[in-house]
């Protein structure tokens, strides 16, 4: 697997949905080393359901494709792994989302599963989970009442992408004068990102026209933003780092002309991988959304049944270009994980972290 730099508006209570849904939709992970210590294991241990089964619940956060991934992959492992499955949606509901862990509290499940909508409000919810004997465990964020929690290195992967649209630029003889849409900095993990496109562009000797916000993570404000740049730099604008891939997809159409950019983004969503494959959109770094969940149902299992468990993993993104996207499709892509015989999930240990390692059967 080849990781980069190695080898992803209505309102309620108060809390604007869109920035909700940019934290886990646009970002889809956080930055591990930002993230609050994990709980280690629950006062009690949580009642098995009538069958005498360990039973996950699952609380869809958003009906979007990567947490719907992460669902279908906990569910696939925990299947496996002889586990009760159910689910709960949030349908991006703060309120929603703790209404849901309450009803999986009364029907007695051993662990919960979720990506927090609202960190401060999800976080005291898993405390009293905790405190009833259930397991807690997170995507996209650790604090306290969890018992694990998987990330992505966001801050290392969007300084990366940021190299590998430099060296192409290198190799075409170009200077790195780019653009880069940044993303919401009141959500975690877009600050991350936006950090590491900061860092990448000085790192890789770039000059950075521009730099804009995206208001919404959207096509639509990433053609504004591009049509604007379009006017304003023309040829100058060598390439342009992109927060997201929906707001990348909005950028690739407003080229032409002497205004071409080279573009990356981070995601892997299907839309942008197929960009990737015609040579629209140079670059993308693709989350392993399935992997994830499958990690996610292994812990599970080893908490309920008291066995050593890691805390805090993080998951790499795979670098999608022409030469590679072929391969991440056949193995590490959702698609592919979630319909191929079960793959081995292992946690081995780099540079000092927990990561998740996937190996597909043979």
């Amino acid at each position: 697997m080849s990781s980069i730099g190695v080898r992803a508006p209505r309102t309620l209570g108060g809390i604007a949905v869109a920035m909700v849904a940019m934290t886990i939709i646009a970002a889809c992970g956080s930055s591990g080393g930002t993230n609050a210590a994990v709980s280690s294991s629950p006062s009690t241990s949580g009642s098995a359901t009538s069958s005498g089964k360990i039973t996950v619940g699952y609380v869809l956060a958003a009906p979007v494709a990567a947490l719907e991934a992460i669902g279908d992959g906990v569910k696939k492992e925990a299947t496996a792994l002889g586990m009760n499955f159910v689910e709960e949606s949030a349908d991006f509901s703060a309120d929603q989302q703790i209404s849901a862990m309450q009803a999986l509290e009364a029907q007695h499940v051993n662990v919960i599963i979720s990506a927090p909508l609202v960190p401060a409000s999800f976080f005291a919810a898993a405390q009293n989970a905790h405190k009833q004997g259930i397991y807690v465990l997170t995507y996209n964020k650790a604090g306290s009442g969890v018992s694990y929690a998987v990330t992505n290195p966001d801050t290392k992967e969007a300084t990366s992408i940021v190299g590998v649209l430099a060296s192409h630029l290198k190799s075409e003889g170009k200077p790195c004068d780019i653009g880069i849409i940044e993303g919401q900095p009141t959500a975690p993990p877009l600050e991350a990102r936006d950090l590491g496109f900061t860092a990448g562009a000085k790192a890789s000797g770039c000059t950075v026209l521009a730099s804009q916000v995206a208001t919404t993570t959207t096509a639509q404000v990433g053609a504004t933003i591009a049509d604007a740049w379009k006017t304003r730099f023309g040829s100058k604008m060598t390439g342009i780092v992109v927060i997201n891939d929906d707001v990348a997809l909005g950028v690739l159409p407003v080229r032409g002309g002497s205004f071409s950019p080279a573009v990356v983004s981070l995601n892997g969503e299907p839309a942008a991988i197929k960009a990737v494959q015609n040579g629209s959109l140079y670059a993308d770094g693709g989350l392993e959304n399935a992997i994830m969940g499958m990690s996610l149902a292994i812990v599970a299992h080893d908490l309920a049944t008291k066995k050593p468990a890691p805390t805090l993993a993080t998951s790499p993104y795979y670098l999608l270009t022409k030469s590679t996207v072929t391969a991440f499709l056949k193995t590490y892509a959702d698609s592919s994980v979630l319909t191929a015989p079960l793959g081995k999930i292992s946690f081995v240990q780099q540079a000092g972290q927990t990561v998740v390692k996937y190996t597909p059967s043979s």
